[in-house]
């Protein structure tokens, strides 16, 4: 998006969202390290569970993930909705 004007480099090359999901055994060992808790029972829950795989369309994957990211990417870009629409069409692909 940056090399296509769309969003300024500079602003670009500061946004940074690190987001990590522990696996089990990670989620384990950092509870038990821990100490207040003791696991009895641990469940991974599959997002998709249930749901018919022709429900999960890159755009549908798109949207869900606008809804939920908008917020820090406007504050971040600005609200034109340029950015906000480039982001869908490049997740799509």
């Amino acid at each position: 998006m940056a090399s296509e004007g769309v969003v300024d480099k500079a602003k670009f090359d500061s946004f940074d969202m690190p987001i990590y999901g522990p696996s089990q055994r990670e989620l384990r060992e950092i509870i038990q390290e821990e100490g207040s808790f003791s696991i009895t029972e641990m469940r991974v829950h599959d997002l998709t569970s249930g749901m018919d795989s022709t429900f999960l369309t890159p755009n549908r994957v798109a949207n869900s993930m606008r809804a939920a990211l908008e917020p820090i990417i406007n504050q971040h870009f600005g609200s034109s909705g340029e950015v906000m629409d480039e982001f869908v069409r490049t997740a799509e692909k």
